[in-house]
Formats: C-alpha cells, sequence, structure tokens
C-alpha cells in the first residue's frame, strides 16, 4: 500500500471515529441537559454540576464534527477531543462516588478514543 492510499485511510478512520464519539457524547450531553432533577442528584447535592457536563460535552460533540461539516477548523478537533477527555476523567469522579464502576469501564473507553484522536490530530498521524 502506497503513503497516499494509507494516508487517505488514515484520515477517513479517523473522521468515522470523531464521529462516533460525537455521537455518544451528544447523547449523553444531551441526556445529562434535560434529565430530571432527581435522576442527577448526588446526595443532597445540586444537580448543576451534572448538567455543566453535558453541555460541556454536547459542545465537545459539536466541535468534533464542526470541521468535517464545513471543511475548515480543522486545529479545533484536537482540542476539543481534548476537553472531552478531561471532562469525561470528572466524569468518573461522578461514577465512582455513586458506587457505578461498571459504568466506569465505558467511560475510560471514551476516554481512551479522545486521547488517541488528540495524539493523532496533533500531527502524528499523516496527512
Amino acid at each position: 500500500m502506497n503513503g497516499t492510499v494509507w494516508a487517505e485511510l488514515t484520515q477517513f478512520t479517523l473522521w468515522g471515529a470523531q464521529f462516533v464519539l460525537a455521537v455518544c457524547y451528544g447523547y449523553l450531553g444531551l441526556s445529562r441537559l434535560f434529565a430530571p432533577n432527581e435522576r442527577l442528584r448526588d446526595g443532597e447535592r445540586t444537580p448543576l454540576p451534572a448538567r455543566l457536563l453535558g453541555g460541556a460535552e454536547l459542545v465537545g460533540a459539536i466541535a468534533l464534527i464542526f470541521p468535517v461539516l464545513f471543511e475548515t477548523g480543522e486545529a479545533l478537533v484536537p482540542i476539543a477531543a481534548g476537553c472531552l477527555a478531561a471532562a469525561t476523567i470528572l466524569d468518573l469522579t461522578f461514577r465512582w462516588r455513586r458506587q457505578r464502576a461498571w459504568v466506569a469501564i465505558g467511560t475510560l473507553l471514551l476516554a481512551a478514543v479522545s486521547v488517541l484522536i488528540v495524539i493523532l490530530r496533533a500531527g502524528v498521524a499523516p496527512r
């Protein structure tokens, strides 16, 4: 396989992974933004941190697919993926406190794919 085909295949795979991440984060963000307050409360705390996290996930999901839709701003992708990875690590703290360790596996997978996109989009992947 020559270099051009490999580069195109890598780019196609990265955009596909970004689309899947955008769908996952978009779903998580919308479910946190529109969930009832009782479901989001952690003990007696306000649901505000979960709502803020949901908003950040939704904005990050949009930022992941924005360059594909408008063919501009590719530098936004690694920044968005990095912020989503950080938000996902923050989400892990919520899940551990609620004793939902089994859900943390999926959260760790999302964080790992986000970090991989940061690394590959930051210049390591062939263009």
